[in-house]
């Protein structure tokens, strides 16, 4: 497949099927390769808000998955967590309906993830909830539905190990206590 050749979004699914090892993203008819993985406080960050809301919502109405894509319009990007329904098919590669996107912040992504989702996000009908979580300090911000359907322009941010997040969402609430994220991730500098 030539890299500058478009592509469809079935085209894009049946190139990443063949290469599970390697990460790529959809961009306006073009496969992009992203940078695989991340760091192990990376990983371990999204595991610890997997497993803190999937113990949270109903298994048989929700599922909370990690490296899950998202489609936009002309778009398929993969986020760190996604809550979605859990009526989405067994084998869809991205979810079309979720309802909570998180990424982890990364030196390399920290554009992307702060200015760039959003605008495509914040678009998306079912979702009523983005965070941002910090890899390098107890800290998160977020975009939240309000009651009148529309999200804030500027994110909303809170930091500290004693910190609590609640996303109100339409179908659900979930917390997420930032001690429980960061407990042992996290180290204040001696000062």
């Amino acid at each position: 497949m030539n890299a500058f050749t478009p592509v469809s979004k079935d085209q894009f699914y049946r190139f990443i099927e063949t290469r599970r090892d390697e990460r790529y993203e959809y961009e306006g008819g073009l496969i992009v390769q992203q940078m695989a993985g991340g760091t192990r406080r990376h990983s371990e960050i999204a595991a610890r808000i997997v497993r803190s809301w999937a113990d949270q919502l109903s298994r048989i109405d929700w599922v909370v998955l990690n490296e899950r894509g998202i489609e936009t319009p002309d778009r398929v990007r993969f986020a760190d967590v996604v809550v979605e329904p859990s009526d989405e098919p067994d084998d869809s590669l991205a979810s079309t309906r979720p309802v909570v996107i998180v990424e982890v912040l990364s030196p390399s992504s920290r554009a992307y993830d702060l200015k760039i989702k959003p605008t495509e996000y914040l678009g998306i009908a079912s979702l009523d909830a983005y965070v941002v979580a910090s890899q390098t300090e107890p800290a998160v911000r977020y975009w939240l539905r309000g009651a009148d359907g529309t999200f804030s322009v500027e994110p909303i941010e809170i930091e500290g190990l004693d910190q609590r997040l609640i996303l109100a969402c339409r179908p659900f609430t979930v917390t997420l206590d930032l001690a429980v994220i960061y407990n042992g991730l996290y180290r204040p500098s001696a000062g």
